[in-house]
């Protein structure tokens, strides 16, 4: 996208990641802005959606591929917080994210496309299963 000309404003939760992507970036004569956040906190995500509005930054394109795993256990081995720590990230906060950033691309009447990055392990058998449920779980979400 960078080598079309988009402006990258990305985020993570390792803030050695934002920096490797910055280095990555400057490379290219755009704007870009790394955001270090906790998707698990509410408050990050509207932050984040409060300093597009206050800079008036459009969203032209969301790409929306978030999603955390807890590597290969049997259903036996996963617990109730795997579960629910997969989820929250790869289905709630995902889609939490997602609604802050259309309500604000459709209030100010800018279009814009949102692309779901998803992962292949909706589709087969992986032993991943927290992480394969979740992400049929969004895929559902966006057929829907």
């Amino acid at each position: 996208m960078a080598k079309q000309g988009a402006n990258i404003y990305f985020m993570d939760k390792v803030q050695e990641k934002c920096q490797q992507l910055e280095l990555e970036l400057k490379n290219y004569s755009i704007e870009y802005k790394s955001f270090v956040l906790d998707l698990n906190k509410t408050q990050d995500i509207d932050n984040l959606v409060d300093f597009f509005e206050k800079n008036q930054i459009n969203i032209d394109i969301l790409v929306n591929c978030i999603g955390i795993n807890n590597g290969k256990k049997g259903i036996k081995e996963i617990e109730k917080d795997d579960w629910e720590d997969i989820f929250n990230i790869n289905v709630f906060r995902s889609m939490y994210l997602t609604q802050k950033v259309s309500d604000m691309m459709i209030r100010y009447q800018q279009g814009g496309v949102i692309l779901f990055l998803t992962s292949i392990h909706q589709s087969i058998v992986s032993r991943w299963l927290t992480y394969s449920a979740s992400k049929a779980s969004l895929s559902m979400i966006i057929k829907e």
